[in-house]
């Protein structure tokens, strides 16, 4: 008897094992996990996540796709394919109109299924640096807790060629944007640095200051940290050695903003630009940059008079003549204009926004070739930095 009752229950714990999900997604015959990152340039036209659905179930469900932003960056949207394809759209929340019928132990067709990242300007390279992050939820058109989620991570990743910056396994774009309170002693900014070379390098970190508040300076740690300083530029004394295929440490790098008066609140208003870069010792021509706004308008000023407004990217990027963007400005903005700014933080452009159009051509054909960073200022606040290539 006892043997009988043993072996009712092993049998009991192997069927309960090895039930199937419900449903289940797949592609190249490989199952997708929770998680999936599907990788990219910012040249690419679009980045597309496909999958496979299968109805593990006993019954013949109708299916339905819902995807949800978790994250965007941007100038991007989405456009879901579910047997149809639909228009993109940026909505936080969108549901596919019609559901597709799958019969019980049956799978999808390859592409069925298919969510494609693509700028908002058509038929353009997508052209952002970062990750923007969507959940797409597969579920039973009669009963919803009947699912399977996969969170997809679009990353962009420009081509730095041999030196790339990530914090928190996320790469960084060309602008980083740290916000905080004046009432705070510092904003910190983060980054770890890799040597994607394949030889033994010393790196420097320079930083410069683009357009900075008065009363406040930052203080640079690269392996060790130096007196805070308000000089236009700023050279690491010292490099760190990082060989190839290696990256440093999470605190090895930190930007520090801070008031001049010592360990006294910021106590400014606004925001501050610097760039940071990275650079091979022996040759500077072998480096990375990233430009950081230390932003401290309460709750994003010039976010919250913008709420109902927008600002395109500029288009086409790179450039070679001219440039576009694209905007519609709020009542509230009493002012606003777009500012060019060299690598050596000198401003060679700065435009007033017409508050009556919504378009301005910006001319580039007497810039010299090379990489810029424009802003956008909405009341005398940094509303977005971003890259400008010029060819």
């Amino acid at each position: 008897m006892m043997k009988k009752f043993t072996l009712l229950v092993i049998t009991i714990f192997l069927s309960t094992f090895f039930i199937q999900a419900q449903y289940s997604l797949s592609w190249d015959g490989e199952p997708i996990g929770d998680t999936v990152i599907v990788n990219g340039e910012p040249s690419d036209t679009e980045l597309i996540f496909h999958a496979v659905f299968t109805n593990n179930s006993d019954d013949s469900d109708s299916i339905l796709v819902k995807r949800e932003i978790v994250s965007v960056l941007d100038g991007v949207h989405d456009q879901l394919c579910w047997g149809l394809c639909y228009a993109p759209n940026t909505d936080p929340v969108f549901i596919s109109p019609s559901g597709m019928r799958i019969e019980a132990g049956q799978s999808t067709e390859d592409f069925t299924f298919s969510g494609h990242y693509l700028s908002q300007e058509y038929d353009m390279p997508i052209g952002v640096v970062g990750t923007t992050i969507f959940s797409y939820t597969f579920f039973n058109a009669d009963n919803e807790d009947e699912n399977i989620v996969v969170i997809v991570k679009f990353v962009t990743s420009a081509d730095q060629s041999d030196y790339a910056l990530s914090w928190d396994g996320e790469p960084l774009g060309d602008t980083v944007t740290v916000k905080g309170d004046p009432a705070e002693t510092e904003l910190i900014f983060h980054a770890i640095f890799t040597n994607n070379s394949s030889d033994s390098d010393s790196v420097l970190v320079k930083r410069e200051l683009l357009s900075v508040l008065d009363g406040v300076h930052d203080q640079l740690c690269w392996g060790l940290c130096y007196a805070p300083n308000t000089d236009p530029v700023f050279i690491s004394p010292s490099g760190i050695r990082i060989e190839a295929g290696q990256s440093t440490e999470d605190f090895v790098f930190s930007g520090h903003y801070l008031s001049q008066e010592y360990d006294m609140p910021i106590g400014v208003i606004g925001t501050s630009v610097f760039k940071y870069t990275f650079f091979n010792a022996n040759d500077e021509d072998e480096n990375i940059v990233v430009v950081v706004e230390y932003d401290t308008s309460p709750d994003g000023i010039a976010e919250q008079l913008m709420a109902n407004g927008f600002v395109s990217e500029i288009y086409p990027n790179p450039a070679t003549t001219f440039a576009n963007i694209d905007y519609e400005l709020t009542p509230q903005v009493k002012k606003a204009s777009l500012r060019v700014i060299n690598l050596l933080g000198a401003v060679v452009k700065d435009v007033e926004l017409n508050k009556n159009a919504s378009n301005h051509r910006l001319d580039v054909s007497n810039l010299t070739r090379g990489v810029y960073f424009y802003s956008v200022i909405i009341n005398n606040e940094v509303y977005k930095t971003k890259k400008l290539i010029v060819n």
